[in-house]
């Protein structure tokens, strides 16, 4: 009895041989008196990542694909008992390119386990080193589904982000995200657009680091938000006539300050930089 590509599952049998032998791991020798009284050997289901298959004799020929081969004790006779490996596979895109502008900002990606056999597979997404990329709500789960991202700003070069399924090979992968050109001057287009001059409001400096002054009359509130619309500040003035606000922990790209006063809404388009 052997196991195929070297292997070491084991194998039991239903009775000893005359040297005291019965079940053992991998390539089992064994040695019966001559008569009519069957034996049997029966084969593990699964050994490791390998799960049971089938049994063939010496020449490979189909026998059985149940775990047990009961054979007699007329004659010499060679069984393998095969296995194959069986482990899920992550499928999901190399790279997403966004190609059109989403006002919802937020965008799909289907996750799929296409290994063989009925082995689940876990996974997990971790957000982006870069932050301009963010998770919203479905950031796991089990073989085929979705998660959805968004992202703050346009980053500069090409960003990723990292899905996990530890029972797989791979164990990750990276999935890129690009930006289409057209999307990119779809968004530079609506920065354009932005009403930024008036004689009364200051806002400055401008790129911005760690802090953002406003100086004005009759200011009442300001808001943030990433160039694609999501609100990434918000806080009331009160009729004073300036406000410094703490920047440092938004991610580097565009932003647009939205300052509202007695005399109606100012924009102004922001770069934040390190």
């Amino acid at each position: 009895m052997f196991a195929s590509d070297s292997l070491m599952p084991y194998i039991a049998c239903s009775e000893e041989d005359i040297n005291g032998r019965s079940g053992g791991r991998a390539n089992l020798f064994r040695s019966y008196v001559k008569d009519s009284h069957p034996v049997t050997f029966t084969a593990v289901d699964k050994y490791e990542t390998y799960y049971f298959k089938n049994w063939t004799d010496r020449w490979g020929n189909f026998i059985t694909d149940t775990k047990e081969l009961t054979v007699d004790k007329s004659k010499d006779q060679y069984y393998t008992a095969n296995y194959e490996r069986r482990v899920p596979i992550l499928n999901v895109p190399d790279t997403i390119t966004i190609h059109e502008y989403n006002e919802n900002n937020e965008y799909i990606v289907h996750v799929g386990n296409i290994g063989s056999g009925d082995i689940e597979m876990d996974w997990y997404v971790s957000d982006s080193l870069s932050n301009c990329v963010y998770l919203n709500d479905i950031t796991e789960g089990i073989d085929d589904g979705y998660f959805t991202f968004s992202f703050n700003s346009v980053p500069n070069e090409l960003d990723s982000l990292e899905i996990f399924a530890p029972e797989t090979d791979m164990m990750s992968k990276k999935i890129y995200i690009a930006i289409d050109d057209d999307v990119k001057q779809a968004i530079a287009d609506k920065i354009e657009s932005i009403e930024a001059d008036n004689d009364h409001l200051r806002i400055y400096p401008n790129p911005i680091h760690d802090y953002v002054r406003i100086e004005g009359e009759g200011l009442l509130s300001v808001c943030i938000y990433s160039i694609i619309g999501k609100e990434m500040y918000r806080s009331g003035i009160g009729g004073s006539h300036s406000a410094t606000i703490n920047v440092a922990g938004l991610p580097n790209g565009v932003y647009i300050i939205s300052v509202k006063t007695r005399d109606g809404m100012i924009s102004k388009k922001l770069l934040k930089t390190n």
